[in-house]
């Protein structure tokens, strides 16, 4: 059998069924490894999933290996030594050097930029984004399997071992064609109902009610342009009479690179102003220079 030994996560998984098999116990293997119970459950049940087997039978009170269970750790022992995956492990989680980060990429233009402000003083920390799936019901994996190290969405991460907290609410803005034919500082209700407007458009409608479809929930706008991107958005709005609405830090980032300008209103935009929330394990806060970092992310403004 081969494993992947680049995984961090599949590697994590086989160490914590090392764990577990000598231990017999679930709860016993998180003390012994300074986990959760509910960490090591969620690995455990991914790796009965990967092999189709329930690797532990409960008797009494201790979990009994199953026979392909006591297959897979001779296995695990002979090509992949406890001691180098612990050594493996430990070379990972010790690296404090790189800051793992997770969030759309509209979002990421606000929160990577805050992320270096912070870090200046420092031991060198570099950060690295990855794109957040659109499928909320991995976002929860992303963190628990430690393959990012923060979340940053419209929309909590909700689990047992994950800390979320809620750092401001988004503002948003009006744009238009800085030589817009009828609109010059200001836009009215009236006027922004009976323009043409580019809206940004979820990948996934259905995945993501709370972010990128709010603006197309508004039946009185007339549509002329649809993308996932604002930066597509503002570039159509160059070249046309059409509007949209998008949050006003990546106006003020985007607006010397594009010929618009931003309106004043005085009304509701029809959607609820979302809130950001950074989400991360709780036991992020264990690593030394990464716990510092999170405390001053907390207070991002």
């Amino acid at each position: 059998m081969e494993h992947d030994k680049n995984n961090r996560a599949f590697l994590e998984r086989l160490h914590i069924f090392d764990v577990v098999m000598n231990r017999k116990s679930m709860r016993e293997a998180a003390l012994s490894l300074n986990m959760t119970p509910s960490r090591v459950s969620m690995a455990i049940k991914k790796l009965r999933a990967l092999y189709s087997d329930p690797l532990f039978i409960r008797e009494k009170n201790a979990l009994e290996p199953t026979k392909f269970a006591r297959n897979l750790h001779r296995e695990i022992q002979k090509n992949l030594k406890k001691n180098n995956i612990t050594n493996e492990l430990e070379n990972n989680d010790g690296d404090q050097s790189q800051l793992l980060i997770s969030c759309s990429p509209h979002i990421a233009t606000n929160v990577i930029p805050l992320a270096f402000q912070l870090t200046q003083d420092l031991p060198f920390v570099s950060i690295k984004h990855i794109d957040l799936p659109i499928s909320r019901k991995d976002h929860t994996s992303l963190l628990i399997d430690n393959e990012v190290d923060i979340i940053f969405d419209y929309t909590p991460v909700e689990h047992p071992d994950i800390f979320f907290r809620r750092l401001f609410m988004e503002e948003y803005c009006i744009v238009c064609y800085d030589n817009h034919p009828r609109l010059t500082h200001s836009i009215s209700l009236k006027e922004y109902t009976e323009e043409t407007h580019a809206v940004l458009e979820a990948p996934s409608i259905h995945e993501r009610k709370s972010d990128y479809s709010q603006h197309i929930q508004n039946e009185d706008k007339i549509i002329g342009f649809c993308s996932h991107y604002y930066l597509d958005l503002l570039a159509v709005v160059e070249v046309s009479d059409m509007i949209c609405t998008v949050p006003q830090n990546i106006y003020l980032k985007l607006c010397a690179s594009f010929n618009v300008k931003s309106l004043n209103y005085n009304f509701n935009l029809g959607f609820k102003k979302p809130s950001l929330y950074m989400s991360y394990l709780k036991e992020l806060k264990k690593s030394k220079n990464k716990s510092i970092l999170l405390k001053k992310m907390e207070k991002m403004r």
